[in-house]
């Protein structure tokens, strides 16, 4: 649940190299490959006047599956020690009765050791929220623990506190936004809905988890009204879907989900459902989650074959969509509007708004010519919310310059009102209509990116106006298929701890809008691992009292329900309005935590149907991606052999370093690279990457980069060191060295980009990152950034590479940060 959070994020990811020369034999102490045993943390808890506190709940949370792992209360002396932990990233949370609760994240936990001393200082003040843990008949029960989980794009902040034998709760906490939720032994309550960001007192009331397999009426009735559906594949013809013309009748808006965002079935059943309702039911446009403006390179190819439909549908951003079978889709729109007998031609377009960058540039472009006025102070105005390679960075901008970027965006809406016949007249009503939602989806993105704890909803809320928008702009009886994972898509606002998209929708559209969940029992799926990066997981059948596992009991390999079958009455019908467990499963997977991605669901509640595949298989990436930024992908040639100059004197000055790399789309957004002879930290020559001016497309930073070839490092510990010094003003205005492991099929293995360590000192310092080489790794990538204005210097790179050993491990240094999970659009 809580990786949801960070969904607005995008991934920044880069890599890693070894310098030819380099010793990889040389053995070194400090790593080794963790077998699967446990591990421990322990530390001590201190109050906010620097006392140690006693009976003090630790808990650590971990990463990527967002549960509580272990917690162990403090001794007289304030020490704990938590054991029994799985290796990971951890975060540490400890609550005690009249202090404000902490935090503390990145913690590593290694295999057969103990991390410490980690200490943690509770607080005064925050909001107290207190209740009483009841039964569904009001009595109190007995004990329990109440989990307050915070709206933030942290990870692992999520508090505890043990119920009373009365039932009685009480927690103080950071301020913040919280939802609760409530457990003891097989009862379990729902998480609150909405925010919570005071003062509160409320009841929690719990009820037994579902237990068992479903009832044979159950799975008899499934047997006799599952629809089995023949292929997932587009192409075969429409005799099995035509039971599926009553399942989606008149409606306009047909939400198809995915219980997760790397299932290759899904995603070609997605494909054949658009096939099936463009050429038989009349739908010509087709939306997924995916920023607005990006999307209309894919579109630009589905209508009139202009670009690379790969380059464009990397161009999103987003790995999770970067696939062979939405590729495969993509080609077939095009050959669908080829076709002189299809008149309506169908449509690509995007629902999202999480890459303000590139709706920044189409409206400067657009003011230019009609307000130049207004144009003028855009990119400064702007900068503070478009140069973040990360959406939650900019919570981190000063609050003058976020107020500054958020009245200019709120005063060029007021302008597009106001002047509308004047920038008509200089344009046109289309224009205008598309440069004011450009305006729109930037207020959007800077409402959502503004306030982590507000992340979720705003997103929510803001994909739901922006499908309305297309259908506003689109003829009169335009039907739309829209392509989200399920948790977006359902339509009950009281199924989670915000208000999807799908329920915004139904709101709007009633019963014009069919709603499909999908649902598997069982098989493969790609997803992003904390610390392991990008690649395969396959999970067994799912747990026979979920409704994954009462769907495969009907022992179709493919099927749809249409739940609006269901009988009036009876065991089958109650059996489908209880919240029963069901897969769901975003960007992050946590291998052996996979009873963390079950969610109770009202199924009856949030879907109209459900799509089931019983074994799947995981997507397919397109060519691997050697280097992806917020908003923008670019794909290298195959890694050189091995890093070349990597003390920075080979070259003419003024142009880029021999053996180094420059992407394109760096350098056509305004950033330079080149030698240079001014102040080197050795020999004669650094390296400078520059911008100054103004940025002329979506790329929010310059980067010089290199990819090696990987065999000859896989299993040993690889070093980057560079000396980097940066001439930088303004929050997010920052240098990076980055390092990053590329896997086959494009997954990715060690990432860490110093993201939440930038370089900011005009001083040459010299910086490092390590990370272990997966045994199959194929290219190492490495290099520097510069994010946003200013200048950046690099020079004296080295990189070595040793054989990995034990030794003791300790917490993650807190100007250390853990390897970034890649979220995408949830």
């Amino acid at each position: 649940m809580k990786s949801w959070a960070v969904a607005a994020s995008l991934l920044l990811s880069f890599g890693t190299t070894v310098g030819a020369g380099d010793d990889p034999t040389v053995p070194v102490t400090g790593v080794r490959d963790a077998p699967a045993v446990p591990g421990a943390v322990q530390g001590l808890v201190r109050g906010a006047d620097g006392g140690v506190v006693s009976e003090a709940l630790v808990a650590a949370i971990l990463y990527g599956a967002e549960r509580t792992a272990g917690h162990a209360r403090s001794g007289d002396g304030g020490r704990f020690r938590i054991e029994n932990l799985p290796a990971g990233t951890y975060g540490l949370t400890v609550t005690s009765p009249g202090r404000a609760a902490a935090y503390l994240g990145g913690i590593d936990i290694k295999a057969e050791q103990v991390t410490g001393d980690v200490e943690l200082s509770l607080g005064t003040g925050g909001i107290t929220l207190s209740g009483r843990l009841r039964d569904p008949a009001g009595n109190p029960i007995r004990g329990g623990d109440v989990l307050a989980w915070r709206y933030s794009d942290q990870k692992g902040d999520i508090f505890q506190v043990a119920a009373t034998q009365d039932g009685r709760f009480e927690i103080t906490l950071p301020e913040g936004t919280y939802s609760l939720l409530a457990q003891s032994g097989e009862l379990r309550s729902k998480w609150t809905p909405g925010g919570i960001k005071e003062d509160a007192t409320m009841d929690l009331v719990l009820r037994p988890a579902a237990t068992g397999p479903a009832p044979r009426a159950v799975s008899a009735w499934l047997k006799r009204n599952a629809v089995p559906i023949a292929t997932p594949e587009a192409g075969h013809g429409f005799a099995d879907l035509q039971p599926l013309r009553k399942m989606v009748g008149q409606a306009r808006i047909v939400a198809l989900g995915e219980a997760t965002h790397g299932t290759r079935e899904f995603f070609q059943l997605k494909h054949r459902m658009l096939e099936f309702l463009a050429t038989e039911m009349g739908f010509t446009v087709f939306a997924i989650e995916a920023s607005f403006p990006d999307a209309l390179a894919v579109n630009d190819y589905v209508l009139e074959g202009k670009g690379d439909p790969a380059q464009a549908l990397a161009g999103l951003g987003f790995w999770t969509w970067d696939t062979e079978e939405v590729l495969e889709m993509i080609r077939w729109m095009r050959t669908y509007n080829e076709d002189s007998a299809h008149n309506t031609k169908l449509k690509f377009l995007g629902f999202d708004m999480q890459n303000p960058a590139a709706s920044v540039v189409r409206l400067i472009s657009y003011l230019k010519r009609v307000d130049p006025e207004q144009a003028g102070p855009a990119i400064e105005r702007l900068d503070p919310l478009v140069g973040r390679p990360y959406a939650g960075d900019y919570a981190k901008v000063p609050a003058e310059a976020r107020k500054m970027t958020a009245d200019w965006i709120d005063a060029t809406l007021l302008r597009f009102s106001e002047r509308k016949d004047d920038y008509v007249a200089k344009s046109s009503m289309r224009e205008w209509a598309l440069a004011q939602h450009h305006a729109r989806l930037i207020h959007q993105a800077e409402e959502t990116f503004g306030s982590p704890a507000e992340m979720i909803r705003a997103r929510d809320r803001s994909m739901a106006e922006n499908v309305t928008w297309i259908l506003d702009h689109e003829p009169r009886g335009t039907k739309v298929v829209l392509w989200a994972h399920n948790g977006h898509v359902a339509a009950d606002p009281a199924s989670a701890d915000w208000v999807p998209m799908g329920s915004h929708l139904r709101q709007a559209y009633g019963s014009s809008m069919v709603v499909i969940g999908f649902s598997f029992n069982q098989g493969s799926f790609r997803a992003m691992d904390t610390g392991k990066g990008l690649h395969p997981f396959t999970v067994g059948p799912a747990p026979v009292e979920s409704l994954d596992a009462a769907l495969a009991t009907a022992g179709m390999p493919l099927l749809a329900l249409d739940l609006r079958r269901l009988p009036g009455s009876g065991p089958v019908k109650e059996w489908f309005e209880t919240s029963r467990p069901m897969r769901s499963i975003g960007a992050v997977f946590s291998e052996g935590e996979s009873s963390s991605y079950l969610g109770e669901t009202d199924v009856m509640a949030n879907y109209d149907a459900i799509l089931f595949v019983d074994k799947t298989t995981s997507a397919k990436p397109n060519t691997p991606i050697r280097y992806s930024g917020s908003g923008q992908t670019v794909r290298a040639a195959d890694p050189a052999p091995v890093a070349r100059n990597l003390d920075l004197e080979m070259g003419e000055v003024g142009k880029a370093p021999e053996g180094w790399t420059v992407p394109k789309s760096c350098e056509e957004g305004g950033y330079r690279v080149l030698l240079t002879e001014e102040g080197p930290r050795q020999g004669t020559r650094a390296a400078r990457l520059d911008r100054e001016g103004e940025r002329r497309n979506a790329v929010p930073f310059g980067n010089l980069m290199q990819s090696i070839d990987a065999a000859p490092y896989r299993g040993r510990l690889v070093r980057f060191r560079a000396a980097v010094r940066a001439e930088v003003e303004g929050g997010g205005n920052q240098a990076q060295l980055w390092l990053r492991v590329d896997r086959p099929d494009g997954a990715i293995g060690f990432f860490d980009n110093m993201m939440n360590r930038p370089i900011v000192s005009p001083d040459w310092q010299e910086y490092e990152i390590a990370g272990e080489i997966a045994g199959d790794a194929v290219a190492l990538n490495f290099g520097v950034l510069l994010v946003g204005k200013g200048r950046a210097w690099i020079d004296d790179a080295s990189l070595t590479a040793a054989v990995v050993t034990g030794a003791p491990a300790t917490a993650t240094p807190a100007n250390r940060a853990p390897v970034p999970s890649a979220p995408a659009p949830k």
